[in-house]
């Protein structure tokens, strides 16, 4: 079911949607593909913190750590271990704290947003 409702002398357009799809976007072996050659450049190539405390808080938890280039590479006994203790899901916020979405529901989520490339 979809339904558009237009409100007169307004640009606000408020909609109902109900749809339930299940899209496999990638194959199980893309999937796994895709994984081991994450795994790969993780424990390789390792990924650059310009951050000292973030740096320490590698090392502390077992990472390969390069102070000097700031160069983390991350073994997949310590992903894994990480991974363990994500949660499933988590919530994130609108600007005003009002809506609420749920990440990990098996929902498709599309919005705009942005890259972080330095926090």
């Amino acid at each position: 079911m979809v339904s558009f409702k237009a409100v007169a002398g307004c640009s606000y357009v408020s909609r109902q949607l109900f749809y339930v799809y299940f899209i496999a976007i990638l194959s199980e072996n893309q999937i796994e593909k895709i994984h081991f050659t994450a795994l790969k450049i993780l424990q390789v190539v390792g990924v650059n913190f310009h951050n000292y405390e973030a740096l320490k808080i590698f090392e502390k938890a077992g990472a390969i750590v390069d102070f000097r280039s700031e160069n983390v590479k991350i073994t997949e006994n310590l992903i894994k271990y990480a991974l363990a203790q994500a949660p499933s899901e988590f919530c994130m916020y609108e600007r005003e704290m009002e809506k609420e979405y749920v990440w990990g529901d098996s929902e498709l989520k599309l919005g705009t947003g942005g890259s972080v490339i330095n926090i």
